[in-house]
Protein backbone atom coordinates (compact mmCIF):
# COMPACT_ATOMS: atom_id res chain seq x y z
CA UNK A 1 0.00 0.00 0.00
CA UNK A 2 1.43 3.36 -1.01
CA UNK A 3 0.78 6.34 1.21
CA UNK A 4 0.84 9.81 -0.27
CA UNK A 5 3.05 12.19 1.74
CA UNK A 6 1.13 15.09 3.28
CA UNK A 7 1.41 18.54 1.76
CA UNK A 8 2.53 17.29 -1.63
CA UNK A 9 0.53 18.70 -4.50
CA UNK A 10 -1.39 21.93 -3.97
CA UNK A 11 -5.13 21.53 -3.55
CA UNK A 12 -5.73 22.99 -6.97
CA UNK A 13 -3.26 20.98 -8.99
CA UNK A 14 -6.06 19.87 -11.32
CA UNK A 15 -7.74 23.26 -11.54
CA UNK A 16 -6.91 25.97 -13.98
CA UNK A 17 -7.54 29.68 -13.69
CA UNK A 18 -7.76 30.83 -17.30
CA UNK A 19 -7.67 34.56 -16.50
CA UNK A 20 -4.01 34.03 -15.56
CA UNK A 21 -3.21 34.16 -19.26
CA UNK A 22 -3.93 37.89 -19.26
CA UNK A 23 -2.08 40.86 -17.88
CA UNK A 24 -0.47 41.73 -14.59
CA UNK A 25 -3.74 41.94 -12.64
CA UNK A 26 -5.30 38.81 -14.12
CA UNK A 27 -5.84 36.25 -11.40
CA UNK A 28 -5.26 38.94 -8.77
CA UNK A 29 -7.50 37.21 -6.26
CA UNK A 30 -5.56 33.95 -6.56
CA UNK A 31 -2.23 35.72 -6.18
CA UNK A 32 -3.43 37.72 -3.18
CA UNK A 33 -4.80 34.66 -1.36
CA UNK A 34 -1.68 32.65 -2.11
CA UNK A 35 0.64 35.39 -0.83
CA UNK A 36 -1.19 35.56 2.49
CA UNK A 37 -2.15 31.89 2.84
CA UNK A 38 -0.70 30.12 5.85
CA UNK A 39 -0.11 26.92 3.85
CA UNK A 40 1.52 28.80 0.92
CA UNK A 41 -1.26 27.46 -1.32
CA UNK A 42 -3.57 29.69 -3.34
CA UNK A 43 -5.97 26.84 -4.12
CA UNK A 44 -5.66 26.94 -7.93
CA UNK A 45 -2.93 27.21 -10.52
CA UNK A 46 -2.86 30.03 -13.04
CA UNK A 47 -2.82 29.16 -16.71
CA UNK A 48 0.87 29.97 -17.15
CA UNK A 49 1.78 27.91 -14.05
CA UNK A 50 -0.05 24.69 -14.87
CA UNK A 51 2.32 23.56 -17.68
CA UNK A 52 5.27 23.75 -15.27
CA UNK A 53 3.55 21.85 -12.46
CA UNK A 54 4.86 18.34 -11.66
CA UNK A 55 2.71 15.37 -12.54
CA UNK A 56 0.28 13.84 -10.03
CA UNK A 57 2.74 11.02 -9.30
CA UNK A 58 5.75 13.32 -8.92
CA UNK A 59 7.85 12.98 -5.75
CA UNK A 60 7.04 15.10 -2.73
CA UNK A 61 10.18 17.18 -3.20
CA UNK A 62 9.20 18.36 -6.68
CA UNK A 63 5.83 19.53 -5.41
CA UNK A 64 7.43 21.28 -2.44
CA UNK A 65 9.84 23.11 -4.73
CA UNK A 66 7.07 24.06 -7.15
CA UNK A 67 4.97 25.26 -4.22
CA UNK A 68 7.85 27.47 -3.09
CA UNK A 69 8.22 29.04 -6.53
CA UNK A 70 4.55 29.87 -7.06
CA UNK A 71 4.35 31.28 -3.51
CA UNK A 72 7.37 33.51 -4.22
CA UNK A 73 5.70 34.70 -7.39
CA UNK A 74 2.53 35.69 -5.53
CA UNK A 75 4.40 37.54 -2.76
CA UNK A 76 6.54 39.42 -5.29
CA UNK A 77 3.38 40.38 -7.16
CA UNK A 78 1.88 41.78 -3.97
CA UNK A 79 5.13 43.63 -3.23
CA UNK A 80 4.96 45.26 -6.66
CA UNK A 81 1.38 46.35 -5.98
CA UNK A 82 2.71 48.25 -2.94
CA UNK A 83 5.96 49.43 -4.53
CA UNK A 84 4.50 51.14 -7.60
CA UNK A 85 2.22 53.60 -5.74
CA UNK A 86 5.01 54.14 -3.21
CA UNK A 87 7.31 55.19 -6.06
CA UNK A 88 4.68 57.58 -7.41
CA UNK A 89 4.25 59.19 -3.98
CA UNK A 90 8.02 59.25 -3.51
CA UNK A 91 8.50 60.99 -6.85
CA UNK A 92 5.85 63.61 -6.05
CA UNK A 93 7.24 64.30 -2.57
CA UNK A 94 10.80 64.51 -3.92
CA UNK A 95 9.77 67.05 -6.57
CA UNK A 96 7.86 69.08 -3.98
CA UNK A 97 10.81 69.06 -1.57
CA UNK A 98 13.26 70.09 -4.29
CA UNK A 99 10.99 72.91 -5.45
CA UNK A 100 10.44 74.20 -1.91
CA UNK A 101 13.82 75.63 -0.96
CA UNK A 102 12.41 78.25 1.40
CA UNK A 103 14.03 77.93 4.83
CA UNK A 104 12.62 81.19 6.17
CA UNK A 105 15.23 83.51 7.63
CA UNK A 106 17.89 80.78 7.57
CA UNK A 107 20.63 81.16 4.99
CA UNK A 108 21.21 77.98 2.99
CA UNK A 109 24.37 77.07 1.12
CA UNK A 110 23.34 76.52 -2.55
CA UNK A 111 26.06 73.93 -3.15
CA UNK A 112 25.05 71.89 -0.10
CA UNK A 113 21.40 72.12 -1.14
CA UNK A 114 22.28 70.82 -4.62
CA UNK A 115 24.19 67.92 -3.08
CA UNK A 116 21.23 67.07 -0.85
CA UNK A 117 18.84 67.13 -3.81
CA UNK A 118 21.20 64.83 -5.71
CA UNK A 119 21.14 62.38 -2.80
CA UNK A 120 17.34 62.47 -2.80
CA UNK A 121 17.32 61.59 -6.50
CA UNK A 122 19.79 58.78 -5.81
CA UNK A 123 17.48 57.30 -3.16
CA UNK A 124 14.59 57.51 -5.61
CA UNK A 125 16.69 55.74 -8.24
CA UNK A 126 17.51 52.95 -5.75
CA UNK A 127 13.81 52.45 -5.02
CA UNK A 128 13.12 52.31 -8.76
CA UNK A 129 15.91 49.75 -9.06
CA UNK A 130 14.30 47.66 -6.34
CA UNK A 131 10.98 47.73 -8.19
CA UNK A 132 12.73 46.66 -11.41
CA UNK A 133 14.50 43.87 -9.52
CA UNK A 134 11.25 42.64 -7.97
CA UNK A 135 9.57 42.74 -11.39
CA UNK A 136 12.46 40.79 -12.94
CA UNK A 137 12.38 38.21 -10.14
CA UNK A 138 8.61 37.96 -10.54
CA UNK A 139 8.89 37.32 -14.27
CA UNK A 140 11.67 34.76 -13.78
CA UNK A 141 9.75 32.88 -11.11
CA UNK A 142 10.22 29.52 -12.88
CA UNK A 143 14.03 29.80 -12.50
CA UNK A 144 14.44 30.00 -8.75
CA UNK A 145 18.20 30.60 -8.72
CA UNK A 146 18.16 33.44 -11.25
CA UNK A 147 15.14 34.98 -9.61
CA UNK A 148 16.60 34.95 -6.11
CA UNK A 149 19.97 36.39 -7.21
CA UNK A 150 18.35 39.35 -8.96
CA UNK A 151 16.06 39.95 -6.01
CA UNK A 152 18.81 39.73 -3.40
CA UNK A 153 21.24 42.17 -5.03
CA UNK A 154 18.64 44.79 -5.93
CA UNK A 155 17.17 44.58 -2.43
CA UNK A 156 20.63 44.91 -0.87
CA UNK A 157 21.40 48.07 -2.84
CA UNK A 158 18.03 49.64 -2.02
CA UNK A 159 18.40 48.68 1.65
CA UNK A 160 21.98 49.90 2.15
CA UNK A 161 21.68 53.07 0.05
CA UNK A 162 19.74 55.20 2.57
CA UNK A 163 22.17 54.30 5.35
CA UNK A 164 25.09 55.52 3.24
CA UNK A 165 23.41 58.76 2.16
CA UNK A 166 22.40 59.42 5.78
CA UNK A 167 26.08 60.20 6.46
CA UNK A 168 25.63 63.53 4.63
CA UNK A 169 25.57 66.24 7.37
CA UNK A 170 22.33 68.19 7.05
CA UNK A 171 23.79 71.07 9.05
CA UNK A 172 26.09 71.75 6.10
CA UNK A 173 23.07 73.42 4.49
CA UNK A 174 23.56 76.32 6.89
CA UNK A 175 26.94 77.02 5.30
CA UNK A 176 28.81 79.61 7.30
CA UNK A 177 25.77 80.62 9.33
CA UNK A 178 25.62 80.87 13.09
CA UNK A 179 25.68 77.86 15.38
CA UNK A 180 21.97 78.15 16.14
CA UNK A 181 21.01 77.88 12.47
CA UNK A 182 23.27 74.88 11.99
CA UNK A 183 21.75 73.18 15.04
CA UNK A 184 18.18 73.83 13.86
CA UNK A 185 18.80 72.51 10.35
CA UNK A 186 20.69 69.55 11.79
CA UNK A 187 17.71 68.62 13.98
CA UNK A 188 15.37 68.92 11.00
CA UNK A 189 17.69 66.75 8.91
CA UNK A 190 17.90 64.15 11.69
CA UNK A 191 14.11 63.90 11.78
CA UNK A 192 13.91 63.42 8.02
CA UNK A 193 16.71 60.84 8.08
CA UNK A 194 14.89 58.97 10.83
CA UNK A 195 11.71 58.94 8.73
CA UNK A 196 13.73 57.51 5.83
CA UNK A 197 15.67 54.85 7.76
CA UNK A 198 13.05 53.71 10.27
CA UNK A 199 10.96 51.66 7.76
CA UNK A 200 14.12 50.01 6.44
CA UNK A 201 15.34 49.05 9.90
CA UNK A 202 11.94 47.99 11.23
CA UNK A 203 11.14 45.83 8.18
CA UNK A 204 14.37 43.83 8.41
CA UNK A 205 13.58 41.52 11.33
CA UNK A 206 9.81 41.19 10.63
CA UNK A 207 10.59 40.11 7.07
CA UNK A 208 13.03 37.47 8.29
CA UNK A 209 10.57 36.31 10.95
CA UNK A 210 7.84 35.98 8.33
CA UNK A 211 10.24 33.90 6.25
CA UNK A 212 10.92 31.62 9.22
CA UNK A 213 7.20 31.16 9.83
CA UNK A 214 6.70 30.25 6.16
CA UNK A 215 9.59 27.80 6.30
CA UNK A 216 7.75 25.88 9.03
CA UNK A 217 5.07 25.00 6.48
CA UNK A 218 7.62 23.63 4.01
CA UNK A 219 9.38 21.61 6.73
CA UNK A 220 6.87 20.94 9.53
CA UNK A 221 9.11 18.35 11.22
CA UNK A 222 11.98 20.83 11.49
CA UNK A 223 12.40 22.85 14.68
CA UNK A 224 14.84 25.36 13.15
CA UNK A 225 12.18 27.95 12.13
CA UNK A 226 10.80 28.07 15.67
CA UNK A 227 14.23 28.49 17.25
CA UNK A 228 15.07 31.23 14.75
CA UNK A 229 11.88 33.05 15.75
CA UNK A 230 12.72 32.71 19.44
CA UNK A 231 16.19 34.14 18.87
CA UNK A 232 15.15 37.05 16.63
CA UNK A 233 11.96 38.16 18.40
CA UNK A 234 13.73 39.81 21.41
CA UNK A 235 15.94 41.85 19.05
CA UNK A 236 12.82 42.85 17.13
CA UNK A 237 11.24 44.00 20.41
CA UNK A 238 14.23 46.16 21.34
CA UNK A 239 14.42 47.66 17.84
CA UNK A 240 10.74 48.58 17.80
CA UNK A 241 10.95 50.07 21.29
CA UNK A 242 13.94 52.28 20.44
CA UNK A 243 12.53 53.43 17.09
CA UNK A 244 9.07 54.23 18.49
CA UNK A 245 10.51 56.21 21.40
CA UNK A 246 11.86 58.87 19.03
CA UNK A 247 8.54 60.23 17.67
CA UNK A 248 6.97 59.89 21.12
CA UNK A 249 9.70 61.95 22.80
CA UNK A 250 9.56 64.60 20.07
CA UNK A 251 5.77 64.99 20.04
CA UNK A 252 4.67 63.71 23.47
CA UNK A 253 1.45 62.40 21.92
CA UNK A 254 -0.22 59.53 23.84
CA UNK A 255 -1.17 58.00 20.48
CA UNK A 256 2.45 56.95 20.07
CA UNK A 257 2.28 55.17 23.44
CA UNK A 258 -0.60 52.99 22.23
CA UNK A 259 1.24 52.34 18.96
CA UNK A 260 4.38 51.46 20.92
CA UNK A 261 2.54 48.97 23.14
CA UNK A 262 0.83 47.31 20.15
CA UNK A 263 4.02 47.06 18.11
CA UNK A 264 5.94 45.67 21.11
CA UNK A 265 3.23 43.09 21.80
CA UNK A 266 3.71 41.59 18.32
CA UNK A 267 7.30 40.30 18.90
CA UNK A 268 6.27 39.08 22.36
CA UNK A 269 3.54 37.02 20.73
CA UNK A 270 6.01 35.78 18.11
CA UNK A 271 8.44 34.72 20.82
CA UNK A 272 5.67 32.82 22.58
CA UNK A 273 4.60 31.15 19.33
CA UNK A 274 8.19 30.22 18.54
CA UNK A 275 8.08 27.57 21.24
CA UNK A 276 5.26 25.73 19.47
CA UNK A 277 6.87 26.17 16.05
CA UNK A 278 10.15 24.73 17.35
CA UNK A 279 8.52 21.34 17.92
CA UNK A 280 8.23 18.70 15.16
CA UNK A 281 4.59 18.60 14.05
CA UNK A 282 2.44 17.30 11.25
CA UNK A 283 1.70 19.53 8.28
CA UNK A 284 -1.86 20.19 9.48
CA UNK A 285 -0.68 21.26 12.94
CA UNK A 286 2.07 23.41 11.43
CA UNK A 287 -0.41 25.21 9.16
CA UNK A 288 -2.78 25.79 12.09
CA UNK A 289 0.05 27.19 14.24
CA UNK A 290 1.27 29.45 11.43
CA UNK A 291 -2.25 30.71 10.75
CA UNK A 292 -2.79 31.53 14.43
CA UNK A 293 0.62 33.21 14.72
CA UNK A 294 0.07 35.40 11.67
CA UNK A 295 -3.48 36.35 12.66
CA UNK A 296 -2.58 37.68 16.11
CA UNK A 297 0.60 39.33 14.82
CA UNK A 298 -1.31 41.02 12.01
CA UNK A 299 -3.98 42.34 14.38
CA UNK A 300 -1.38 43.79 16.77
CA UNK A 301 0.60 45.41 13.97
CA UNK A 302 -2.61 46.75 12.42
CA UNK A 303 -3.63 48.43 15.67
CA UNK A 304 -0.14 49.87 16.06
CA UNK A 305 -0.15 51.17 12.49
CA UNK A 306 -3.49 52.94 12.94
CA UNK A 307 -2.34 54.75 16.07
CA UNK A 308 1.06 55.51 14.53
CA UNK A 309 -0.50 57.20 11.50
CA UNK A 310 -2.93 59.08 13.75
CA UNK A 311 -0.05 60.24 15.93
CA UNK A 312 2.03 61.41 12.98
CA UNK A 313 -0.88 63.32 11.40
CA UNK A 314 -1.91 65.02 14.66
CA UNK A 315 1.60 65.83 15.90
CA UNK A 316 3.91 68.73 14.93
CA UNK A 317 6.42 66.33 13.35
CA UNK A 318 7.74 67.63 10.00
CA UNK A 319 6.15 64.71 8.13
CA UNK A 320 3.34 65.44 5.68
CA UNK A 321 0.48 63.17 4.55
CA UNK A 322 2.39 62.12 1.42
CA UNK A 323 5.31 60.99 3.56
CA UNK A 324 2.97 58.97 5.79
CA UNK A 325 1.51 57.13 2.79
CA UNK A 326 5.00 56.54 1.46
CA UNK A 327 6.17 55.16 4.82
CA UNK A 328 3.24 52.75 5.14
CA UNK A 329 3.54 51.43 1.57
CA UNK A 330 7.32 51.20 1.82
CA UNK A 331 7.16 49.30 5.10
CA UNK A 332 4.69 46.76 3.72
CA UNK A 333 6.63 46.28 0.49
CA UNK A 334 9.94 45.83 2.31
CA UNK A 335 8.48 43.22 4.68
CA UNK A 336 7.09 41.25 1.72
CA UNK A 337 10.35 41.39 -0.22
CA UNK A 338 12.36 40.43 2.85
CA UNK A 339 10.10 37.46 3.54
CA UNK A 340 11.02 36.12 0.10
CA UNK A 341 14.73 36.95 0.48
CA UNK A 342 14.79 35.29 3.91
CA UNK A 343 13.06 32.10 2.79
CA UNK A 344 15.36 31.94 -0.24
CA UNK A 345 18.34 32.15 2.11
CA UNK A 346 16.99 29.34 4.30
CA UNK A 347 16.38 27.04 1.34
CA UNK A 348 19.75 27.93 -0.23
CA UNK A 349 21.50 27.10 3.04
CA UNK A 350 19.77 23.74 3.08
CA UNK A 351 20.91 23.00 -0.47
CA UNK A 352 24.49 24.04 0.31
CA UNK A 353 24.49 21.76 3.33
CA UNK A 354 24.20 18.78 0.99
CA UNK A 355 27.33 19.75 -0.99
CA UNK A 356 25.42 20.02 -4.25
CA UNK A 357 25.77 22.89 -6.67
CA UNK A 358 22.05 22.56 -7.39
CA UNK A 359 22.25 24.13 -10.83
CA UNK A 360 19.45 21.88 -12.06
CA UNK A 361 15.89 21.89 -10.86
CA UNK A 362 15.93 18.12 -10.39
CA UNK A 363 18.73 18.37 -7.83
CA UNK A 364 16.88 20.97 -5.80
CA UNK A 365 13.74 18.87 -5.88
CA UNK A 366 15.65 15.75 -4.87
CA UNK A 367 17.04 17.43 -1.76
CA UNK A 368 13.63 18.76 -0.77
CA UNK A 369 12.22 15.29 -1.43
CA UNK A 370 14.71 13.75 1.02
CA UNK A 371 13.67 16.24 3.69
CA UNK A 372 9.96 15.78 3.01
CA UNK A 373 10.09 11.98 2.99
CA UNK A 374 12.18 11.91 6.17
CA UNK A 375 9.66 14.15 7.91
CA UNK A 376 6.76 12.10 6.56
CA UNK A 377 8.28 8.87 7.83
CA UNK A 378 8.96 10.43 11.22
CA UNK A 379 5.38 11.67 11.46
CA UNK A 380 4.10 8.17 10.65
CA UNK A 381 6.36 6.59 13.26
CA UNK A 382 8.48 4.78 10.67
CA UNK A 383 12.19 4.83 10.10
CA UNK A 384 13.44 7.47 7.64
CA UNK A 385 14.21 6.35 4.10
CA UNK A 386 17.50 4.49 3.94
CA UNK A 387 20.53 6.29 2.60
CA UNK A 388 23.15 4.87 0.27
CA UNK A 389 24.34 1.41 1.21
CA UNK A 390 27.65 1.33 3.04
CA UNK A 391 30.55 -0.27 1.13
CA UNK A 392 31.34 -3.86 2.20
CA UNK A 393 34.09 -4.27 4.75
CA UNK A 394 37.41 -5.37 3.21
CA UNK A 395 38.31 -9.01 3.69
CA UNK A 396 41.33 -9.73 5.88
CA UNK A 397 44.59 -10.03 4.00
CA UNK A 398 47.16 -12.78 4.42
CA UNK A 399 48.93 -10.87 7.19
CA UNK A 400 45.75 -9.95 9.08
CA UNK A 401 43.75 -11.92 11.59
CA UNK A 402 44.77 -13.70 14.71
Amino acid sequence: MTTTPPGGAPRGNKKLNRPGEGGFFSGAGVRFRRALAADLDGGVLLADEAPLAPGPDAPQGEWAFFKLRVWRRAVLWLALVALVPMLVVNLVSTIVDMADSDFGDLRVDPDALSAMNALSLLLLALDVGLAVGVLTAYRRWASWRRSRRVLFWTWLLAFAGPFVTALFPARALAGGGNEGAQMLIGLLGATLVFAELAPKAISLIPGLLRAAVSAKVLFPRSGAPGWLIRLAAPFYLLLVFVVMLVPYQVSGSPLFVVALLAFCAAPVWLWRSGGALAKPTSLEDAVAAVRRTRLVQGLLNGVGLVFLVAGVVSSPLPVGPLKVVELVLGLGANVLVLSVVGLDALVAAMLTQHDLDGTELERDGTILQKHAMTEFAAAAGDEPPPGPAAPPAPEPGPGDGT
